[in-house]
């Protein structure tokens, strides 16, 4: 989640902030127990990984390999500032990228998601900033919301 989050912090993480699956928001920093199938793709035991909600219940994602989102057929606004990406989700802006957009290395991971995704009932897609590095929802799908812990809390 560099550079918002960079490795190594301690974060709070807020176990009451969601009882439901609408009370997340994109845009939201999410923890959650990986997914069956985060193990499947990546041979990884489980784990608890720190996401950005991208996509919503019931949202279209596209995505292209410029690392650029869409979401119900409208691009995330984006703009470059002295080398580094930022995008904006709701009302605020976040950086995803530093030295610019990168295609992300699958590293020889066998992906079987298509583009684009319509995200499930009660599952999120979801995304790291560092995007040309993260290992997210565009290679081993959606988050189940039973498998949410909680709100990290970077205020």
């Amino acid at each position: 989640m560099s550079p918002a989050i960079p490795a190594g912090t301690f974060v709070l993480v807020d176990d009451f902030a969601y009882s439901l699956p609408e009370q997340v928001q994109r845009g939201d920093v999410i923890v959650f127990t990986a997914p069956a199938s985060f193990y499947t793709q990546t041979n990884k035991g489980p784990s608890t990984y720190v996401f950005r909600v991208v996509g919503l219940p019931g949202d279209t994602i596209d995505f292209n390999s410029a690392d650029n989102y869409t979401i119900n057929g409208e691009a995330i606004e984006t703009t470059i500032r002295d080398d580094k990406v930022f995008e904006r989700q709701r009302e605020h802006w976040y950086e995803i990228s530093a030295g610019g957009y990168r295609v992300p290395d699958r590293g020889g991971l066998d992906v079987p998601v298509q583009f684009p995704i319509k995200v499930p009932t009660d599952e999120f897609f979801v995304s790291g900033d560092n995007r040309a590095n993260a290992l997210d929802s565009r290679y081993w799908g959606t988050v189940p919301f039973d498998l949410v812990k909680g709100r990290v809390r970077v205020d």
